[in-house]
């Protein structure tokens, strides 16, 4: 007896996400899954990202201050890109906090959600 052909409706335990289909196994651990997920952010986001990664709660405002002591290279709008893509992927989380900005706007707090990549 031949072995049942997979159908469009098998579940599969272990997906691959869309971003890292090609970079990592459905066996690889987590810790891979996570560095392949940073692999493929744009500059910006990765920029943002070696910002975050003390691991230090951030308001926009305050992750721009930081990179520009770097060096100007993006603007306010592009790192608000940058940390939307690295929350999306989930390496950023909201704290749940507001803080307040210059201009007295209220502004929400990020933080570093993932280990140390080794």
């Amino acid at each position: 007896m031949k072995p049942r052909q997979p159908s469009l409706f098998d579940h599969d335990p272990i997906p691959v996400e869309p971003q890292t289909r090609g970079l990592v196994r459905r066996t690889d651990p987590d810790t891979s899954r996570d560095a392949a997920d940073l692999a493929n952010v744009s500059g910006r986001a990765a920029a943002v990202a070696e910002i975050m990664k003390d691991g230090k709660p951030r308001i926009d405002e305050e992750i721009h201050s930081a990179m520009d002591a770097k060096g100007p290279i993006y603007t306010r709008t592009s790192i608000c890109h940058g940390r939307k893509t690295l929350l999306d992927l989930g390496f950023l989380v909201l704290t749940g906090q507001t803080r307040e900005t210059v201009s007295g706007r209220q502004s929400r707090e990020y933080v570093w959600s993932k280990e140390e990549l080794t």
